[in-house]
């Protein structure tokens, strides 16, 4: 949740946002069982909508969160309006070798510097020096904690070509996360009802390198879907 620190005001401007730490990740969640599938990831995020009092939402993920996003959309898609996905992992590109070797930065000892500067370069060359309390709490998070979560399953073309919902999808041209023209390309092809935006000048670190667009292209999109008096 930390993450979306510099959008919550603009998206929540006009609805109540919930903002959740993904199970099996560093955060507030408490696990209590193992996930040790895509159905169990989806099922445990089913339950966590199922018990909020609204009976529909829109759904937005960024990065592995959109992938878990588009994992609940294709596996428990009941009570979702719509999709938003900004710069989703392992979701219409495969992960590259680039995220190889940052994600040697969780499981190799390593000084905290060391750690900052895959952190940054990940993040478009954004700050991730110790005076950046998100990066801190990233770092953090890397070293300090260890997870026990399946790989993300790839979505075959049949899932993403099922998914009956408005999407959006906004994918930086910068990201070292995937192939970003293949992938967007992949998803303007599959998604039946999609829009999908390759910002050119983003990396993967898109919502804290442009906030305001975010509020903007996502609240529009928002609005589209279900107008609001």
């Amino acid at each position: 949740a930390p993450m979306w620190e510099a959008n919550l005001a603009g998206l929540a401007r006009n609805r109540p946002v919930y903002a959740v730490d993904l199970m099996g990740e560093p955060g507030l969640s408490v696990q209590t069982r193992p996930l040790t599938s895509s159905e169990d990831q989806a099922a445990w995020l089913a339950a966590l909508v199922d018990g909020l009092p609204e009976r529909e939402f829109h759904v937005l993920g960024l990065s592995i969160g959109g992938w878990s996003a588009l994992n609940l959309v294709v596996r428990r898609p009941a009570g979702v309006r719509s999709l938003t996905l900004l710069e989703p992992a392992a979701t219409f590109g495969g992960i590259t070798w680039k995220v190889v070797v940052v994600s040697l930065g969780s499981v190799l000892p390593m000084p905290g510097a060391v750690r900052r500067r895959l952190l940054s370069w990940i993040s478009g060359g954004a700050d991730a020096s110790e005076d950046s309390p998100v990066a801190e709490l990233i770092t953090s998070g890397m070293r300090d904690f260890t997870d026990a979560l399946p790989r993300p399953g790839y979505p075959t073309d049949e899932q993403i070509a099922g998914i009956d919902l408005p999407t959006l999808v906004i994918i930086g041209g910068r990201s070292i996360i995937h192939d970003p023209g293949k992938a967007a390309a992949r998803a303007r092809r599959l998604l039946r009802h999609g829009t999908v935006e390759l910002w050119p000048e983003a990396s993967h670190a898109i919502n804290g390198e442009f906030p305001e667009r975010i509020e903007t292209t996502v609240n529009t999109f928002l609005a589209r879907v279900e107008p609001r008096p």
